[in-house]
């Protein structure tokens, strides 16, 4: 039974990226989106005023392949509770941890100009990040269950999960011939947000007894209502307060739980055909102050198994409930309404482009996004190919530390006054028909470990001068260098 639970907890970390932005990569050397300056602000646009439609972006990765945590095994597909499943290539797809970042977001609306030298622009968002990770101890629970004299260390469980309302005040100025600089200040609001903060959940195994440690806090600001026997006891369930449908328009024009996040970036110009650029963005955090709960655990306990002669459910069931007695009363269990902040997840660029003729170039890029003590490591390299002013094209290749590599890419139709574009990065070349028990089959990327894309409309107006221009005098004798005007009194001979 336990090795089951672990099983299925194993398969909802698998799963939850796919209900759950950060931009594709080949998002940052366009030079006709004005969507390039959400990953680095010093980046600033071709025309003097536009404006974003919606945008809609959904990244996830994740260490682990699907097809890794359910293998294939003679046409037939197996979990890891079947006897042929193979556990090494498990443990070697996964690693010490198991990490999954997802990402969704929505740009609801923005618009800029550029004037001189400086670029102004204003956008709204809607964004979700979520962050899981689990050790592989409890990748060896489904393998071996728990045999004696062993101990799993469960601490490095953790969950993240922040929705909120983001308002991108950015500022950037070309300074010299050479350098551009440029800043987001981001006011935040949370919407709703999960932390966890697990110091110390442990559980020692031997013949006689097993020792359990624990001493956690989990900290959630929603709709969430904890069900309780007695107010010290731990909750038997949770509900949602109201109807979430109906609470849509609030949470969207709520502007509580205030943050603030900020990005950063810089562009250097060469006098070669080299430019190099950097940025560091979504640097900021959400202090969530309403709808709060939060749940603490601490104690020790010690399990000495139970003791029947055959097996009786009945008899099972009352240790269980026995058990959990217990629980509730070794362990300092506390349910408060604290406020609690949630950081986003930074990301760090770092970019080169070699310029190879005018309306092509060749751009090299690293992304890092951190996730609490460790980080996700990517590389792309692209070709930026614009051979008309309505048409660019972006074409490059991904590869992410133990994670996935593939072809990726944007496309940019229009200038002006209309423009359309979609990016993706680590395209799936093949995908599975999986059939679980007796459900249909269903499409799966199981050989997928990283996933983005992010498509939209803008509107590109070039500069508008309310006043009409004054015509110039046609000369009839042509406007080559050199031609002399002909006199008034006299008219020009056009033999």
């Amino acid at each position: 039974m336990l090795q089951k639970i672990a099983f299925f907890l194993i398969l909802y970390l698998f799963q939850e990226p796919v209900a759950s932005g950060q931009s594709p990569m080949g998002l940052y050397f366009p030079e006709s989106l004005p969507q390039t300056s959400r990953v680095n602000p010093a980046h600033m646009p071709d025309k003097s005023f536009y404006i974003t439609l919606p945008s809609p972006s959904v990244v996830f990765q994740m260490n682990p392949s699907f097809n890794a945590a359910v293998q294939r095994d003679n046409n037939e597909w197996i979990s890891p509770l079947h006897n042929n499943f193979d556990y090494p290539r498990l443990y070697q797809s996964a690693g010490n941890v198991i990490n999954i970042n997802a990402e969704a977001g929505l740009s609801i609306l923005g618009f800029g100009f550029k004037t001189g030298n400086q670029h102004f622009g204003v956008s709204l968002s809607v964004k979700n990040a979520s962050q899981v990770s689990a050790p592989s101890d409890a990748l060896r629970i489904t393998e071996k269950g728990f045999p004696h004299n062993s101990f799993f260390d469960f601490s490095k469980i953790h969950i993240k999960q922040v929705v909120y309302k983001e308002v991108a005040l950015t500022y950037a100025r070309k300074w010299n011939e050479n350098l551009s600089l440029g800043v987001s200040i981001k006011p935040l609001f949370g919407i709703a947000g999960a932390v966890s903060n697990i110091r110390t959940l442990s559980l020692h195994t031997s013949r006689v007894v097993w020792q359990g440690d624990v001493d956690a806090t989990l900290n959630a600001s929603g709709p969430v209502e904890l069900e309780q026997s007695a107010l010290e006891d731990i909750p038997d369930s949770y509900s949602i307060q109201g109807n979430l449908t109906e609470r849509i328009p609030e949470y969207l024009t709520s502007w509580k739980n205030a943050g603030v996040g900020f990005d950063l970036g810089a562009k250097l110009e060469t006098d070669g055909p080299w430019t190099f650029s950097a940025s560091l963005i979504d640097l900021g955090w959400v202090r969530f102050k309403n709808e709060l709960t939060q749940m603490s655990f601490k104690g020790s306990y010690s399990y000495d198994g139970i003791e029947r002669d055959g097996f009786d459910e009945q008899q099972l069931d009352n240790h269980l409930d026995e058990l959990v007695d217990t629980l509730n009363q070794v362990l300092d269990y506390n349910v408060s309404n604290q406020p609690f902040s949630a950081v986003l997840t930074p990301k760090l660029y770092a970019g080169a482009a070699y310029q190879l003729r005018h309306n092509l170039k060749a751009g090299f890029l690293s992304r890092t996004t951190f996730q609490k003590k460790r980080w996700n490591q990517e590389f792309n390299t692209s070709l930026n190919y614009r051979p008309r002013s309505w048409l660019e094209l972006n074409a490059g290749y991904s590869f992410r530390i133990n994670g996935s590599n593939g072809p990726g890419g944007t496309l940019v139709i229009g200038n002006s006054p209309l423009q359309f574009f979609i990016a993706a990065d680590y395209l799936p070349p093949r995908y599975a028909m999986v059939t679980f028990d007796d459900y249909d089959p269903v499409p799966v990327l199981h050989k997928q470990r990283d996933l983005s894309f992010q498509f939209g409309i803008n509107l590109k107006f070039d500069k508008f001068n309310p006043l009409p221009k004054k015509a110039k005098r046609r000369n009839p004798q042509g406007d080559h260098p050199g031609a002399v005007p002909c006199p008034k009194n006299l008219t020009p001979n056009t033999r």
